[in-house]
């Protein structure tokens, strides 16, 4: 019986020093740190609502003509070219799904955009170049559909627009007032130089419409007539994002 306690104790102080010997030479394996990633660079947004000014130079293009729905007046119709520069405000909102952004856009802008034309052999401009058109406003609410890169926004935009202005015949009655209502569709590009900021340049073009009368007394009942009235207005414009 002695014998086996004294063998026993042998084994179990032999297996202690073992262990103790085995954990002291263990080397541990060193800590593998994962390679330094860079977060990647923020996407621009084109999204939210946004504020601005614009100025541009507008050609306009109409004709003078008299009687029911300007029947009369031709073949020979004068026909003023405004010209001039336009400036005024923005105001739009942008939603944007990928590279596709989308949005309205209302703008207004005082023009003086100043034409006339020669009398013509069918029609009498009371002067040589009495028959006058000039425009004094331009109002448009469009949708826009773009496509993205970056900071750089090329987009097309459609609505309504309304283009008012004055004219009629030198020397025969006061020029009369006229507004008119037309389709207006146009191109244009985008630049966003901060997060807040961005600078655009475009080119709208309204639909001829009419005719409006001006003048009721001057020329063949119901009076004298201004038709095919169309704008195209080049821009520029700074936006700042709300």
């Amino acid at each position: 019986m002695k014998l086996l306690l004294t063998t026993g104790m042998a084994l179990a102080i032999s297996t202690t020093t073992a262990l103790a010997a085995g954990k002291m030479g263990a080397v541990s394996e060193p800590e593998v740190v994962p390679p330094a990633t860079h977060a990647p660079a923020p996407v621009f947004s084109w999204q939210g609502a946004y504020g601005g000014v614009v100025l541009g130079y507008g050609l306009g293009s109409s004709r003078h003509c008299e009687g029911p729905n300007c029947a009369l007046g031709g073949p020979n119709f004068p026909k003023p070219h405004s010209n001039g520069l336009m400036g005024g405000l923005t105001l739009g909102y942008n939603l944007q799904r990928g590279n596709w952004v989308y949005g309205v856009e209302f703008d207004h802008s005082i023009a003086r955009m100043n034409g006339s034309a020669n009398t013509t052999a069918s029609f009498d401009c009371g002067s040589a170049s009495g028959c006058r058109t000039d425009i004094s406003s331009m109002t448009t609410l469009r949708a826009r559909l773009g496509y993205a890169q970056g900071r750089t926004l090329f987009y097309g935009t459609a609505g309504a627009s309304r283009v008012a202005g004055k004219g009629g015949v030198d020397g025969a009655a006061p020029q009369g007032k006229f507004w008119t209502l037309a389709p207006v569709a146009g191109l244009g590009v985008e630049h966003a130089f901060t997060d807040r900021m961005s600078i655009k340049a475009e080119v709208l073009h309204t639909l001829p419409c009419g005719p409006h009368r001006v003048q009721s007394a001057a020329c063949t009942a119901p009076g004298c007539g201004i038709d095919k009235i169309s704008v195209t207005v080049a821009r520029v414009g700074l936006n700042i994002r709300f």
